[in-house]
């Protein structure tokens, strides 16, 4: 396995465990929130606990992938794709808003709607039946 990939999955356990201890259980209600910075705080931690099942995920399906370097090394590369593409996607989305803080408060709306999205995606990869060609994650046996 490649240093920048161990060093990634290094980090990301680290996110993964400090995110955990601060925002576990957490369920938010944006109307409890008023006013701007308040919507904006509440998209913050919407957005934390989106990455915090995230990062739950990938640490289930990088467990079972640990005995196949190759593939490992192939997921945190599309990981870290994915991440760049969401990131890059939410500033495209609402690009046109022309006040900076309403810009923050939709992008973090927008990577917890995307982050949401991939995370049902990787699960998928947790449940596919044994023998799926179309699957590189092996079954949990």
């Amino acid at each position: 396995m490649s240093r920048v990939v161990k060093i990634y999955c290094l980090v990301l356990a680290v996110v993964a465990m400090a995110a955990n201890a601060s925002f576990a259980e957490t369920e938010t209600e944006c109307d409890d929130f008023p006013g701007q910075s308040g919507q904006k705080s509440c998209s913050r931690l919407e957005f934390d606990a989106s990455e915090d099942d995230l990062n739950s995920i990938l640490n289930k399906l990088r467990h079972r992938l640990r005995d196949d370097p190759d593939t490992l090394e192939a997921q945190v590369e599309a990981q870290i794709a994915w991440d760049a593409f969401a990131r890059a996607e939410c500033s495209f989305r609402f690009s046109g808003i022309g006040s900076r803080s309403m810009r923050e408060l939709i992008f973090l709306y927008c990577m917890s709607e995307l982050t949401d999205s991939r995370t049902e995606e990787l699960e998928d990869y947790l449940d596919c039946d044994e023998g799926d060609l179309g699957c590189p994650v092996p079954s949990d046996n």
